[in-house]
């Protein structure tokens, strides 16, 4: 299975061990599920981990996302930007394009501003369309 992980299942996932995005990058990092990641995304997870913990920790996690992950670019979804803008925030315009453009099923997140695309599901949904057990939170 395919998926578009946001920064927030991707951040979670390496803080909080017992949860449902931690379950995704396991899933990930054991080469059983795909995923894709914007620019943005790889970003705003390398931001966080700089100034959380180092900037050698942010350059791991980093290695690991380029190695595991399909980035999408900025430049690859600029058309698709154009036409969804005004739908959705600004800070997720990048996101939601780049599953349109790769024809995503799932865009997995945690994030109320995607609720109302049907591309949108949380780590928990995502975990049981799997038939995979959840932890009791949706992240």
């Amino acid at each position: 299975m395919k998926a578009f992980l946001d920064s927030s299942i991707i951040i979670i996932g390496f803080v909080v061990e017992k949860s449902n995005s931690a379950k995704i990058l396991d899933l990930l990092f054991e080469n059983k599920i795909d995923a894709v990641i914007s620019e943005k995304v790889l970003k705003e997870v390398k931001k966080y981990f700089r100034e959380k913990r180092s900037r050698n920790y942010a350059y791991i996690i980093e290695l690991l996302l380029r190695k595991n992950c399909q980035i999408i670019y900025n430049y690859e979804v600029v058309e698709v930007m154009e036409k969804l803008k005004g739908k959705i925030k600004e800070k997720d315009l990048e996101q939601l394009a780049a599953v349109r453009k790769l024809n995503l099923k799932y865009l997995v997140g945690y994030d109320r501003d995607f609720e109302k695309f049907d591309e949108y599901i949380t780590p928990k949904q995502f975990i049981r369309k799997l038939n995979l057990g959840t932890y009791e939170t949706e992240y």
